[in-house]
């Protein structure tokens, strides 16, 4: 291309490397909201896990309506994000499609006049074809920087990930369990349960509870299904109040 028409050649090259600047703008937009994007995608993975897992709590405590209009409110600034997202990542392509095709036209334009016989019509399709050739590679590799900005956030996340150092060191296998225990959890005495009640909606999931599970040592709590199993855990994190007695 270059041997056939120095000039023009440079002139294409050089108004298609002037669209960078626009690209690269319009990609740091689209890495941002890109992390926006990923951000409140992870917040609904939240809030579904917390509706989800916690349902019945949620419902006991009266909770369903407000709850139900944080996880609308997220899926809302979720999908403007995403349509915001989509709109510049979409920008960007039509700036370098148009900037492709007018490389494309332009030696047309720049060559009609010049035409004075078969063999000028020659030299002008053969540059074109040249072109067509060498084009889909240089916008493959314009259209890539723009997927790469979508990406950017979640692969700095995975990043951030591998690199980070466990905060507490794994028990080792010689490790007793009241060890591991203290080890992650702190020494705890004892765990008490006197007279505790929880009465919902006018049930009693649970009535006059007592037991004692001293510190350091392994306990199972067996029993049918709703029996209280789960509720007496409930208790005892703090996540639902006894109507009566203390743990």
């Amino acid at each position: 291309m270059f041997a056939s028409e120095p000039l023009l050649t440079i002139t294409l090259f050089t108004l298609f490397a002037l669209v960078g600047p626009p690209v690269l703008a319009l990609n740091r937009g689209i890495q941002r909201r890109a992390g926006q994007m990923q951000r409140f995608g992870e917040e609904v993975s939240s809030q579904l896990v917390e509706s989800i897992g916690g349902y019945r709590d949620i419902m006991a405590a009266g909770h369903f309506d407000h709850m139900a209009d944080r996880f609308q409110e997220v899926l809302s600034k979720s999908a403007r994000t995403s349509v915001t997202t989509t709109v510049w990542a979409q920008s960007a392509g039509i700036v370098i499609a148009t900037a492709t095709s007018a490389m494309m036209v332009i030696p047309y334009f720049a060559k009609v006049h010049s035409i004075t016989s078969p063999a000028d019509v020659g030299r002008v399709i053969t540059y074109v074809i040249l072109l067509s050739w060498v084009m889909p590679s240089l916008s493959a590799l314009a259209r890539s920087s723009s997927n790469l900005a979508l990406a950017a956030p979640s692969l700095r996340a995975v990043r951030e990930l591998l690199g980070t150092t466990p905060r507490l060191p794994g028990p080792t296998s010689d490790q007793s369990v009241a060890d591991q225990s203290t080890m992650f959890f702190g020494h705890v005495d004892h765990i008490r349960f006197e007279n505790v009640g929880l009465n919902i909606d006018g049930r009693w999931l649970v009535d006059d509870l007592n037991f004692e599970i001293p510190g350091g040592q392994l306990t199972a709590i067996i029993g049918q299904s709703g029996a209280g199993k789960t509720t007496i855990f409930h208790i005892l994190l703090r996540l639902m109040r006894p109507t009566k007695g203390a743990s």
